[in-house]
């Protein structure tokens, strides 16, 4: 799990799919300023950021790895455009996860009165371990983000002067 940056060109982007406020890219590919390149696979990134990966774009591009996931979460274009927007579709489901499981530990403990099945506090565990996981990785990200961009301000607009 990480966060990094790297500066180039977008040379392919292929979206694979669009969900609410997520897009996801069979093949993301970026040309390095040292001549290399990098291609990441199964990209999940925020609608503000996928804006600007159009084939051509260039700047730095602000990748993030966590569990099964990755993609870019922030850019900042040589003109001077900054977008930061990390994508919290996994930390949402995290919390879906651990409200469905709590409401079913309540049914069988108070309506049924059994107790609760293992299943559900595995479930559960699992839950609050993805959500405390996706969350410090936002957490790094953002910080990762304002390190390397002083004075500038989450979300989308112009760096400052």
């Amino acid at each position: 799990m990480g966060v990094s940056h790297i500066d180039g060109r977008v040379n392919r982007a292929e979206i694979k799919r669009q969900r609410g406020k997520v897009h996801q890219y069979s093949i993301l590919q970026f040309a390095l300023e040292d001549g290399g390149e990098r291609t990441i696979k199964n990209a999940v990134v925020s609608n503000e950021v996928a804006a600007h990966l159009t084939p051509g774009t260039a700047g730095r591009f602000y990748l993030y790895n966590q569990m099964d996931g990755r993609g870019v979460y922030a850019f900042r274009g040589s003109g001077g455009t900054l977008v930061n927007q990390y994508p919290q579709h996994a930390e949402r489901l995290f919390l879906l996860l651990i409200l469905i499981n709590v409401a079913m530990m309540l049914v069988f403990q108070f309506v049924l009165g059994e107790g609760t099945p293992v299943l559900i506090l595995i479930a559960l565990a699992i839950g609050v371990v993805g959500y405390i996981a996706t969350r410090v990785m936002r957490g790094r990200a953002a910080k990762a983000f304002a390190a390397d961009n002083p004075g500038a301000a989450t979300g989308v607009g112009q760096a400052p002067a």
